[in-house]
């Protein structure tokens, strides 16, 4: 009669056998439901890091056009959870490498749509650096000749919160960079407003003479039909309009060198020479540059070594043409006794 030592014995041995059956079972396939389903999750994960493979490689193309930080860093985070998910996936832990997977793929959208966010305003930004550039160099040439010791602080404190405001456009730090260059187009404009007003007579006074020039050159040649006289005209008409243009936008600087340059085109069209005396014209220019050149003088007395040296260029132009009209070559005389008035006409724009 068996013993219950041996009873039990033998149930341990038949339990063993049944559970080394079992899972030969299952390595032999003959649990299909189970092996379906992990080859189910297996698909749908291997699935979603393809794609997302494609996907990163797509957004490196539109974040790699931002200098934006904050989108790189982002789409970094991103692959890394990609390759998290590829070896856990070559683990045969699909449900966590599709976890993995889902968090890059959440990545990816918000790089994609902070790049490009930063990439409309970086444009923007460029934009507006470049138009600050081109108003300070406006002012600071005001400032010159103002001597407002006041606005050269102020420019001089916006230059230094442009050139920070540039370097963290450059380093990608675009939200800081705009922030910057907001304080230094306020300490602009506040400089803007102290010199336009110092300079708003003699900027009216500069329009007033140009004006004058167009009518009196327009009524003198008005029965001249010379093509380069008439395109001598029309180039100072619109140099003025561009002057009041300028002086309507606030910016002086600019709208002084306009009417400066309407003054000056104004006059060469007056003393452009007709085709049957051009030696005589050269002559007249001479002669009107001496009477010119002698009511500045007054002025220049008192002019400082930059005037004085401007001059002193327009002159050597008068000389050679002169001597270039002497030696009977026409058209260099012209061409030297025309510099001498330009230059002429910057003198008066400086001590006027």
């Amino acid at each position: 009669m068996p013993t219950p030592r041996l009873i039990f014995s033998q149930n341990l041995r038949g339990s063993l056998l049944w559970m080394v059956l079992a899972a030969l079972l299952i390595l032999m396939g003959f649990y299909p439901g189970e092996s379906r389903a992990q080859e189910a999750q297996h698909e749908q994960a291997q699935q979603y890091i393809d794609r997302n493979y494609e996907l990163l490689a797509s957004a490196l193309e539109i974040v790699g056009e931002t200098e934006a930080m904050p989108p790189r860093r982002i789409l970094k985070n991103a692959a890394d959870r990609h390759w998290q998910s590829v070896n856990l996936l070559a683990e045969n832990r699909p449900v966590m490498a599709l976890q993995a997977a889902r968090r890059c793929r959440d990545g990816i959208r918000q790089a994609v749509l902070l790049a490009r966010e930063s990439l409309g305003q970086e444009e923007r930004l460029r934009q507006r650096l470049d138009r600050f550039h081109e108003q300070q160099a406006n002012l600071l040439e005001v400032s010159r000749e103002t001597q407002d010791q006041r606005a050269v602080v102020l420019l001089a404190r916006s230059r230094q919160m442009f050139d920070r405001a540039r370097d963290q456009y450059r380093q990608g730090e675009t939200r800081l960079a705009m922030q910057l260059l907001d304080q230094a187009e306020e300490l602009l404009t506040r400089a803007a407003r102290m010199l336009v007003g110092q300079k708003g007579k003699r900027l009216e006074r500069a329009l007033e003479l140009a004006r004058m020039a167009l009518q009196q050159s327009r009524g003198t040649l008005q029965d001249r039909d010379d093509p380069a006289t008439r395109d001598l005209l029309s180039e100072s008409e619109k140099a003025l309009e561009r002057a009041l243009d300028f002086r309507d936008q606030g910016r002086p600087g600019r709208a002084l060198r306009m009417a400066g340059l309407s003054r000056r085109l104004a006059r060469r069209a007056l003393d452009h020479p007709q085709e049957s005396s051009a030696a005589e014209n050269v002559q007249r220019q001479i002669q009107r540059w001496d009477e010119r050149a002698a009511q500045l003088e007054p002025a220049l007395s008192r002019a400082d070594d930059a005037t004085g040296a401007l001059f002193e260029r327009a002159a050597d132009h008068r000389r050679r043409a002169a001597e270039q009209l002497a030696a009977e070559r026409t058209e260099l005389a012209l061409r030297q006794i025309r510099a001498a008035h330009d230059l002429l006409g910057q003198l008066e724009d400086r001590v006027k």
